[in-house]
Formats: structure tokens, C-alpha cells, sequence
């Protein structure tokens, strides 16, 4: 039990922060311009 808790915090924030900070910045430019959905958001 107290192994689940630290390894689902060390997981998700240190794969979060590095795929959704290399991911979004590459992708996004490319998915909004063949999204017109996402491209016409904000």
C-alpha cells in the first residue's frame, strides 16, 4: 500500500512534465493546422 502512493507521485509527475512539455510544443503546432477544431480555439 504505501509503495502505490510514491510510485503513482513519481510516475505521473515525472512522465508528465517531460512528455507533456516536449509533446505539446511540437505536436501542437502541427495538430492546429491540420485541426481546424483545435486552431480555431484559443
Amino acid at each position: 500500500m504505501p509503495e502505490g502512493e510514491p510510485t503513482k507521485a513519481r510516475k505521473p509527475s515525472l512522465k508528465s512534465e517531460p512528455k507533456k512539455g516536449r509533446k505539446p510544443s511540437p505536436v501542437s503546432e502541427p495538430i492546429k493546422r491540420s485541426n481546424p477544431l483545435v486552431s480555431s480555439e484559443p
